[in-house]
């Protein structure tokens, strides 16, 4: 009887194995672009019209599925090219990338991914240089922000001129950074937007919004130093804000999103709120886009009050009412988190 066991308990795991080891296909990997490998490997020589010659067991970027074929990259060669996938390690490249996936990061999809922007990177890279007919040229390993991605491809910005610029996603590494982020979450886009961007009112102050001492909560306030309501609510602000200093809370940062009209007006502004707090300059206010994101406001009225946590989620929306009213009900609200 334990000799007939241990025969089942053979065969079952060799189905078991069998299973595991089943190759992905090239189907799989045309609905999945996640799945595809970032390399593979030349079976065999591959030599092209214009007399260049790419040699067996060189390795390639991976690109992209187009119909039966995956398109290849060779950045030492300045070449794109479709092959056939058997000429390559393809398949068992992306069966052994995907046998190391956690359950979660199998599960994503670029279908998903559009309605997980918690794990959207705020940097992308590219991996392919690309030129644009305005004279705008984008060199291999540039980053740029990313404003949005449809399922398929990443609106990013560019930061100068303030325009996006769309690309086919697998240029990037957008989707090895959402699947990273699954493992290890970094800081949320909000913080990262926000971190590079905060002047103190102190020149000594630093605020770390990337680090393991980040808040826990950023207390976000927009106003300007000319507007009548903001005179009525920032002192609420300023007391509120002065006494958990005093106290030692590190929990809530305050950050003031400027509407100043002039870098006088903004740097009286925000002296009147002491050197614990941090604004961002109103030249830099109107470029919050993921702030903007994430709040769901396209234009808004002065002061706007709400509270974000660390993930970069909402946690004390703006309140209803007159601007006193509205201000006070979220300084209240802080006292439950």
């Amino acid at each position: 009887m334990k000799a007939i066991l241990s025969l089942v308990c053979i065969a079952l795991a060799g189905v078991a194995s069998s299973l595991s080891a089943a190759e992905i296909t090239l189907n799989e990997l045309r609905r999945n672009p996640l799945w595809l490998p970032p390399t593979t490997t030349l079976k065999k020589d591959l030599s092209f019209t214009d007399g260049t010659t790419l040699r067996a067991g060189q390795a390639l970027d991976v690109r992209a599925i187009e119909r039966n074929q995956v398109v290849l990259a060779s950045q030492a060669d300045n070449m794109t090219f479709n092959v056939d996938p058997a000429a390559t390690t393809l398949l068992a490249d992306a069966t052994a990338r995907v046998s190391a996936f956690t359950p979660e990061q199998k599960q994503l999809t670029p279908a998903t991914l559009r309605s997980r922007r918690d794990l959207w990177p705020y940097m992308v890279t590219f991996r392919d240089k690309k030129e644009f007919n305005d004279g705008t040229v984008f060199e291999v390993g540039t980053k740029l922000p990313l404003a949005e991605f449809d399922g398929r491809q990443v609106k990013l910005i560019e930061p100068e001129k303030y325009i996006t610029y769309t690309f086919s996603a697998e240029t990037t590494d957008f989707y090895d950074a959402c699947l990273q982020a699954v493992l290890s979450p970094g800081p949320s886009r909000v913080y990262q937007e926000l971190a590079g961007v905060l002047s103190a009112g102190d020149s000594t102050q630093t605020v770390d919004l990337l680090g393991e001492n980040a808040p826990e909560f950023l207390v976000i306030y927009h106003a300007a130093d000319w507007c009548p309501y903001c005179a009525q609510t920032s002192p609420d602000v300023i007391s509120w804000y002065r006494e958990l200093k005093e106290a030692g809370d590190k929990r809530f940062q305050l950050v003031i999103i400027s509407n100043d009209k002039s870098p006088e007006e903004f740097r009286r502004h925000l002296g009147k709120f002491g050197p614990a707090a941090v604004a961002t300059p109103p030249e830099i206010s109107p470029k919050l886009f993921v702030l903007n994101q994430t709040t769901g406001v396209r234009s808004r009225s002065l002061p706007d009050f709400y509270v974000i946590d660390r993930a970069g989620k909402v946690v004390i929306p703006a309140a209803n009412g007159m601007p006193v009213v509205r201000v006070r009900a979220v300084l209240d609200r802080t006292k439950t988190l």
